[in-house]
Formats: structure tokens, sequence, C-alpha cells
């Protein structure tokens, strides 16, 4: 939560009052949820709620997904609903976007 001087509860400039990660047996953030005043999910400016993250075996990021309070996908507002992300051998990597329907943009 983020606090004024006096204590209370108050939001950022995305809207909300704080965030809540949770974390992968490996230490990575797996979940992070947007919170209102009560603690509860709340939408934030950038179109969603919650975001999911996937890691591969070297905890590389490799999935995105973002979530509405409900945990249905939906899309952020940029027009996509995640992104899958690919590594070359050299550690480079490429971001692909999908929307809904899971189709890339």
């Amino acid at each position: 939560m983020y606090y004024d001087v006096d204590g209370n509860p108050v939001e950022n400039s995305n809207g909300c009052y704080g965030g809540i990660n949770s974390y992968s047996s490996n230490g990575c953030v797996a979940y992070q949820v947007f919170v209102d005043k009560n603690s509860l999910p709340m939408e934030v400016s950038y179109g969603y709620a919650k975001t999911t993250y996937m890691y591969d075996r070297s905890n590389r990021l490799i999935r995105v997904y973002f979530l509405d309070v409900d945990d249905n996908l939906v899309e952020c507002t940029d027009g996509y609903a995640g992104y899958r992300r690919s590594y070359d051998e050299d550690g480079e990597y490429t971001d692909v976007y999908f929307g809904l329907d899971g189709e890339c943009l």
C-alpha cells in the first residue's frame, strides 16, 4: 500500500493504492495484483487489474498475461492481452504480442 505522511492510503499515478506480488519457487514474480484502498483488486489506468508471469527453466520471462478483477484475459490500453518472449543464443529477446483470441497482432 502507498501511504501519505499521516499514514492514510493514497493512490499512485495509475490509480491504485498498492500492489501485491506472489512469487514462484524460484523467487520470480509470478502474479501481480493492483489493489484499491481496501486491498481489493482493481483495474488501473493500463486497463487491467492483474498480471501473470511465466518463466522458462533458466528463470527467463517467456509469457505475460493481463487479467481483469475476475481473472479473465483482457486487453491493456496498448491493445494487446499479453505477449510471448523468445530468446536467441545470445540471450537477446523478441516479444510477440497477442490479442484476446491468442492470435498474434
